[in-house]
């Protein structure tokens, strides 16, 4: 996909603290909006916390107009003792729902796996090369930074 047609998309780095980040119209490398939502309290059951995320990303998807497709960052096992534990603890699988559900409210989609756009790239990397990226100085929290490089990394400038 060529830069220059990338736009009014919405990326997502799903989890129970949600991500995302709005590019609109135009050449910027900006996004126009970026936010965080987060999941209920776990006491209410799987089902019911899905239900909510997904109604807060549907809401959200009302709200990013227009929006031509939704890019997800996809769950996979690195193999380590940290993905071990969350894939015991039932975090991926959480975040597998997540992604499928998102994923059937986009009104298209894309699913990039975390080596695809960033590798072995830790926070700090990812900081960095967002901040030279936008050459702005802006930072972003935990979770939007994530799906700012996602967005970076579909236009090419990460």
């Amino acid at each position: 996909m060529a830069r220059q047609f990338i736009h009014n998309f919405l990326a997502i780095d799903p989890g129970v603290n949600t991500g995302w980040a709005y590019w609109g119209e135009g050449d910027q490398l900006d996004p126009k909006f970026t936010g965080i939502f987060h999941a209920p309290k776990a006491e209410m059951g799987l089902e019911q916390r899905l239900k909510e995320m997904y109604s807060q990303f549907q809401r959200l998807v009302e709200w990013c107009k227009p929006l031509n497709f939704v890019i997800i960052e996809g769950t996979e096992d690195w193999g380590t003792a940290q993905s071990r534990v969350s894939s015991a603890s039932g975090a991926l699988q959480l975040l597998s729902y997540l992604v499928g559900g998102y994923a059937a409210l986009s009104p298209a989609f894309i699913i990039r796996m975390p080596r695809e756009w960033k590798g072995g790239l830790n926070k700090k990397a990812l900081e960095l090369r967002i901040e030279r990226a936008l050459g702005n100085g802006v930072r972003f929290p935990e979770h939007t930074r994530e799906a700012v490089g996602l967005g970076l990394s579909l236009l090419e400038v990460l």
